[in-house]
């Protein structure tokens, strides 16, 4: 959860490039292309391995030797050593852009969000942005990484890979299903109501496991 509205990332490069400076030598150029990388696993070293490769700079972040794990609400314990599986990792791209990892964590923090929902394709992503929120002196949020809902094709339902719309004719039928497969158990006669008493119900209701199985809308 979050105190601020909407806020775009156009509109905070310079508070991008703030939270750079303040990490000092921890941040350096970097100009490794995929293929450099691709005999690390693509894992980048402590040092860039050598290339004569005149491409773009990106500002990569150097890591710990150290383990980073914390909590999910959802997934329980989840770690990472960042040296051994993510390596360093870029804060601005070649292009001059921030990356994921640092314009999440800095306007996280300026938000004030408190509570961090998303899917479990980024619970990777964590443990590197609790490692640089740590860096900056940033807050501590809780985490809950949702299951994904995916189609016959194993591949998760979403605009980007051209998922057909929920129909909403059924609306209440739609959030019921929706809630069995996070987890919840709601009785058939809920299906009934509105789905503003449904979703009312879901805040009022303590959750289950989380489980997709034999849900006929979320099945894999």
């Amino acid at each position: 959860m979050g105190r601020r509205g909407f806020i775009s990332q156009s509109d905070r490069i310079e508070a991008y490039r703030a939270a750079i400076a303040s990490l000092g030598d921890l941040v350096y150029s970097c100009r490794c292309s995929r293929s450099d990388l691709s005999e690390f696993g693509g894992v980048h070293p402590p040092l860039c391995p050598p290339n004569s490769a005149e491409t773009p700079v990106a500002l990569r972040l150097r890591v710990g030797d150290e383990t980073i794990g914390f909590t999910d609400r959802l997934c329980g314990y989840f770690a990472q050593h960042l040296c051994k599986e993510v390596g360093d990792f870029a804060l601005f791209n070649a292009l001059g852009e921030p990356t994921y990892q640092l314009a999440v964590v800095v306007d996280d923090e300026f938000s004030g969000v408190s509570e961090i929902v998303r899917g479990r394709d980024l619970l990777d992503s964590t443990p590197r942005q609790i490692y640089l929120r740590r860096l900056l002196g940033f807050s501590s949020p809780s985490y809950a990484h949702l299951p994904l809902a995916l189609g016959s094709d194993g591949y998760k339902l979403s605009k980007q890979n051209l998922a057909e719309p929920i129909e909403a004719k059924n609306a209440s039928q739609t959030l019921i299903d929706a809630l069995i497969f996070l987890g919840f158990a709601p009785q058939k006669t809920l299906a009934k109501q509105k789905p503003a008493a449904i979703v009312q119900w879901a805040l009022n209701e303590r959750r289950c496991e989380p489980s997709g199985a034999d849900n006929p809308l979320f099945r894999k």
